[in-house]
């Protein structure tokens, strides 16, 4: 949710449609258990239903729950889905041939994906949650499917395919000072890291709510940066043929014939470099950031 515009109430609309949708599945399993707990007749699983009898096999959800979730996603969410993505079209009119970032889009320490099209963006993220309901899989599909012929994009077009906006770096073994408690931060992903009122980090430790020494935080990222940066200078060259190891210097090419190139590949380092520019900018980790410009400033051939 984060990672959708505020404007025109994109983050708040993703929420109400998928808050609505738990909580009427959450009623609907409730009073099937009050029917059958009464002795009521309990609801029978509709006939010529394979995926619902599959699924219920699967996931040992109640057969009328099962039936209310395919009928309230092919009615009612539907309805509300489809009102809720045209006024994000015509408020939020996105460019779908621009390779530059939107600045409606939040920008935040993951952020690696090139967004300018605000509600291709409601449609993706908000299919894919409700996809993880297996249930009203195939409900899902072609919702979205319809949605995408709304706004005009193909259902098989590469845009159409939801990816996840954000990247993830986890800081290892990271130590409390008040108590020793240790545990690993994704400062990425980690809810409990998003500061929306303020960019300061005010990382807090789990065990005993005691707030976490930025500074010590910034200087292990540093670390961290310096011992990818060896890794990537020091690496060993393969081959593209055998996947062997370059084992001498002189050689252009493999006893095989094969070309060689790098273990460790330029897109990785330079992915890497990015999200570490990300968390620097975003919990203003100045240190780090100039660690980061001054590594692409030195090696203009890593953008290239």
């Amino acid at each position: 949710m984060q990672y959708l515009p505020q404007a025109a109430s994109c983050q708040s609309y993703f929420l109400m449609i998928v808050s609505a949708y738990i909580v009427a599945v959450h009623h609907s399993i409730k009073e099937e258990m009050k029917r059958n707990i009464s002795g009521s007749t309990p609801v029978r699983r509709r006939a010529g239903s394979q995926a619902s009898q599959q699924a219920a096999g699967e996931t040992g959800t109640m057969p009328g729950a099962i039936a209310f979730s395919q009928e309230y996603v092919a009615n009612e969410l539907t309805q509300s889905f489809f009102t809720i993505t045209q006024k994000i079209q015509k408020k939020l009119t996105g460019s779908r041939h621009t390779t530059e970032l939107s600045e409606m889009f939040p920008s935040l320490p993951g952020s690696h994906l090139v967004l300018h099209n605000p509600a291709l963006e409601f449609i993706k993220h908000v299919c894919q949650v409700l996809s993880l309901d297996a249930n009203i899989a195939n409900q899902v599909q072609k919702l979205k499917r319809d949605l995408l012929r709304l706004i005009d994009v193909g259902e098989f077009s590469e845009e159409a395919n939801f990816q996840d906006p954000c990247r993830s770096y986890v800081l290892p073994e990271v130590i409390c000072r008040n108590c020793n408690f240790c545990r690993d931060l994704d400062l990425c992903k980690d809810p409990a890291l998003f500061q929306e009122d303020s960019p300061l980090p005010s990382w807090l430790c789990s065990n005993c709510q005691s707030q976490y020494d930025s500074d010590a935080i910034e200087m292990a990222l540093v670390e961290a940066l310096q011992k990818k940066l060896m890794a990537f200078t020091l690496q060993d060259l393969v081959c593209l043929k055998c996947k062997g190891i370059k084992d001498t210097h002189m050689p252009i090419y493999c006893s095989c014939a094969g070309d060689f190139d790098l273990l460790l590949p330029t897109k990785s380092f330079l992915d890497h470099l990015k999200v570490f520019r990300g968390i620097a900018r975003h919990y203003g980790m100045a240190h780090l950031l100039e660690n980061v410009q001054w590594l692409l400033q030195m090696n203009p051939q890593l953008l290239s």
